[in-house]
């Protein structure tokens, strides 16, 4: 869709026929490409050439920005003293500890939970 003169017909069944193929991905998925991403993937190659479509990393991925680090590191340690308590009852200790957690989310906190090895 890049690489050719088109008239406006044209692209739009390029389009329809991208949208309605099934690619397969690095995982070995066979998967179909959203309306929404084309149009983003489009936008990025405009833009910026052939480099805007590389996947662009945040330099703070995989970090917490919404829970401070003490209180993220207590939970864990609670989660892991028992398994089978529940996001809830972390957020209840902590809060009878005197942690602030009245702006924490159960499913961020659930979420950074998961992606530190402390699930259930």
């Amino acid at each position: 869709m890049v690489c050719r003169r088109m008239d406006d017909a044209e692209k739009r069944e390029l389009k329809r026929q991208i949208l309605n193929t099934a690619f397969e991905w690095p995982d070995g998925q066979q998967r179909l490409i959203a309306d929404r991403t084309l149009r983003t993937w489009l936008t990025r190659h405009r833009l910026y050439g052939f480099d805007g479509l590389m996947r662009m990393e945040s330099r703070s991925a995989g970090t917490c920005h919404a829970i401070p680090e003490n209180v993220l590191d207590a939970a864990v340690k609670l989660r892991s003293e028992l398994r089978t308590r529940s996001v809830r009852g972390i957020l209840s200790v902590l809060r009878s500890q005197g942690l602030d957690v009245s702006n924490i989310s159960h499913s961020t906190l659930n979420f950074h939970l998961n992606r530190l090895g402390a699930a259930p």
